[in-house]
């Protein structure tokens, strides 16, 4: 799985006690439909030019206008449940992580990851907010690998539906019991 340097400077602020307000001030994102709120902008640049200097190869994706958009999603939906790269596996993705909070709730989620599997390009911010606050809520502790989501968010509508088909996998291709197994060992 690759992994997008601006995901981690999300991971490094959450973790920072004194950017609190940041958080919040990402969090507005939600309030907006489709997450692109310029007040975002103020944290959201600052964390794109630190990116870029870290890793010049993400500039094409971090400076194009038509992802600023997912940039901003992606922050917002951060917010509702911070994860750092010591908490998941990089070989999870969304598909993984619902399937591992449903537990024994497993037909509600599959009828939410059905909307999410269904959805274009517009609908996804919205189901994805409900889908991480399912996720986060959840008994079964699982955290989200956003460097997968925010792939998924940049070319959810490309290579014949590739992303999806990854999601697919990972909600009804595994045994829940050995998702959860995997899950449990990185929160030991």
């Amino acid at each position: 799985m690759k992994t997008y340097q601006f995901v981690t400077e999300l991971e490094d602020l959450a973790n920072n006690p004194n950017k609190k307000g940041d958080i919040a001030t990402l969090r507005r994102g939600l309030m907006i439909n489709d997450g692109d709120n310029p007040l975002l902008y103020q944290v959201i640049y600052p964390l794109m030019h630190k990116a870029i200097s870290i890793e010049p190869k993400e500039k094409y994706l971090l400076e194009k206008k038509y992802y600023l958009k997912k940039v901003c999603q992606l922050a917002a939906l951060f917010t509702i449940h911070p994860s750092t790269k010591d908490q998941y596996s990089l070989k999870h993705n969304l598909g993984h992580h619902l399937r591992i909070a449903a537990g024994e709730r497993v037909e509600a989620a599959e009828n939410r990851f059905k909307l999410i599997l269904g959805s274009d390009e517009e609908e996804l911010f919205s189901h994805l907010k409900h889908a991480i606050s399912f996720i986060a809520s959840s008994k079964t502790r699982t955290f989200i690998n956003y460097h997968s989501l925010f792939s998924a968010l940049c070319f959810w509508g490309q290579d014949e539906k590739r992303i999806q088909k990854e999601w697919a996998q990972g909600f009804w291709g595994l045994k829940t019991s050995q998702n959860a197994d995997q899950e449990n060992k990185l929160d030991e």
